[in-house]
């Protein structure tokens, strides 16, 4: 479910780790009337892609993050032997295995992804065949 977060003052803070922990929601948008505000959340997705080993949002660090959701996705492609796989998730931690596997820019991929959005991987050497920005 998207989530437009209105007003980016401290409590968006804590409203942005909830959103990440519920693996149910994802940030469609955020306003605020300041520009500073916007930008300073903008600020905090950089230091996620950019300092990947430390905790930005909620209580994981992407570099966490990342090593759980690929051990997870490795198990299914593998049970999987062959097939197509789906897997479904929000945009962050899909955006920060592309850019591991892929060799591309988690942070401008993350950019791009709308709500809802897909990008199809080709397996085993995850070469990027197809992104859906937005359906």
């Amino acid at each position: 479910m998207k989530v437009a977060c209105i007003g980016m003052g401290w409590w968006s803070d804590v409203l942005a780790d909830a959103i990440k922990r519920s693996g149910k929601l994802t940030i469609a948008s955020c306003y605020s009337r300041s520009q500073d505000k916007r930008e300073k959340f903008a600020a905090r997705i950089h230091d996620l892609f950019a300092h990947p080993d430390h905790v930005v949002f909620g209580n994981e660090s992407a570099s966490a993050a990342l090593t759980r959701f690929a051990a997870a996705v490795d198990h299914v492609v593998v049970e999987d032997a062959g097939g197509d796989v789906v897997i479904v998730s929000h945009g962050t931690v899909i955006s920060l295995f592309v850019a591991k596997r892929a060799d591309v820019d988690g942070e401008k991929l993350w950019a791009t992804l709308g709500l809802p959005s897909y990008v199809s991987l080709e397996l085993p050497n995850h070469r990027i065949v197809e992104i859906v920005a937005t359906l």
